[in-house]
């Protein structure tokens, strides 16, 4: 299929953008900035497009829907929400360091979804199972919280690099110049994070709601739904932790990186479901 073809070109382009922006952390070269930019929007506007006609596929094949329900769709929908994400923080910030950290994330997704046999990328119908529109309430916003949440991550490791060079007293002119400030390095993990945080409690309540349907029970227990109860958790502590004054920029860095890990550590999860069953689960 054509959109298939295209979204393998999309994955080595966001290998190459990778590239371009972890090496500008150190060359600091204003050519390769504006060619790591202009290349990650090629990319971007190819993975849309890719996706649209994916979508469209779905109609003339006579069952049309908002296409992610095989981990090969999500796989693809999260990472172009990902790419999406950060460059619109690169707009609102002028600053492309976080881009070095997040690109490679959305580019592993991308990778492992399109060069490895094990995801099918074969266009199926929605199970009747996951049928009605709590299962796109659902599923859509989890994976805008994913794209959030790795744009807070990246956004963290950044901070983390950025303190460590100021506890080293580290000229401002050297690596570390290229970052931007602690400053706004917090204003993009606080902000990102509190995004996430509202399309991940959306998600839970409408997988909640497709358990009961399902199920006949709220909630399950299952592994799936502890990391994800988990990762709200974190999130909602460091949220709240910084309302009342708990902790500053720094500690909210390092629960942002641990909230990361328990989001991801869920989609793993979330993953053995998908390939078992062969759909996206319920929660």
């Amino acid at each position: 299929m054509i959109n298939q073809n295209i979204l393998n070109i999309v994955s080595i382009l966001y290998i190459f953008c990778s590239a371009l922006y972890f090496s500008n952390l150190f060359l600091k070269i204003q050519k390769i900035e504006k060619a790591a930019s202009l290349l990650t929007l090629i990319a971007f506007l190819l993975h849309t497009a890719a996706f649209l006609m994916r979508w469209i596929e779905t109609y003339r094949m006579g069952f049309g829907h908002f296409h992610v329900v095989t981990l090969y769709e999500s796989l693809i929908f999260i990472s172009w929400a990902i790419v999406g994400g950060y460059l619109i923080l690169e707009v609102i910030f002028k600053n492309k360091a976080v881009g070095g950290f997040v690109l490679p994330v959305a580019a592993i997704t991308m990778v492992y979804a399109s060069m490895f046999s094990a995801v099918d990328n074969s266009i199926s119908p929605v199970p009747e199972v996951l049928q009605g529109n709590f299962y796109n309430y659902h599923v859509i916003p989890c994976f805008l919280a994913y794209a959030a949440f790795t744009l807070s991550f990246g956004a963290s490791i950044v901070f983390l690099f950025k303190e460590r060079g100021k506890s080293k007293n580290t000229s401002a002119k050297g690596f570390l110049g290229f970052f931007p400030s602690v400053a706004i390095l917090d204003d993009i993990i606080y902000k990102t994070i509190a995004v996430g945080f509202i399309f991940f409690t959306i998600q839970m309540v409408a997988g909640m709601f497709r358990t009961k349907i399902i199920w006949g029970s709220y909630w399950e227990w299952d592994p799936t739904q502890i990391f994800g109860l988990m990762t709200w958790l974190i999130y909602a502590t460091i949220l709240h932790g910084r309302y009342v004054r708990w902790w500053g920029d720094y500690k909210t860095a390092l629960l942002s990186i641990i909230g990361f890990i328990t989001a991801v550590l869920g989609f793993i999860a979330a993953t053995g479901r998908m390939v078992s069953t062969g759909h996206y689960p319920i929660l």
